[in-house]
């Protein structure tokens, strides 16, 4: 069977040969500016203590896990569940106790496209 990029069995198999998930901006660069620098810089500068945040598609998590601190709560989901329990670990192990970590197949294939994530917080 040929394994296409970006497909569920390349995601798969990329799970079992590297521990995360890398962005697909992290090495691009413009001189000295960095996609993914930037990428990170602009969504800090939008997030608030009183916002309840999801990542979809969060790899191992480096991101909701950076970004918790600013949050009042991150909810993260990936399909890969290797990624989802390093994200958890990685999580635990940072002492970060707001984020949600959720394994979910969010492709049409699946379930229509539709995926509800329902969370009570208190006013």
């Amino acid at each position: 069977m040929e394994i296409r990029p970006h497909s569920k069995e390349w995601y798969d198999r990329l799970a079992t040969q590297q521990e995360g998930y890398g962005s697909t901006t992290e090495h691009v660069r413009v001189g000295s500016w960095s996609g993914e620098v930037a990428y990170l810089e602009l969504v800090r500068e939008h997030l608030s203590h009183q916002m309840v945040v999801l990542d979809a598609g969060c790899g191992h998590g480096d991101v909701p896990i950076e970004f918790a601190p600013l949050c009042r709560n991150m909810i993260a989901y990936d399909r890969v569940e290797k990624f989802i329990e390093m994200a958890r670990t990685n999580a635990r192990q940072r002492g970060v106790e707001n984020v949600t970590f959720i394994c979910a197949d969010t492709a049409a294939s699946v379930n229509g496209g539709c995926v509800i994530f329902w969370r009570r917080t208190s006013p």
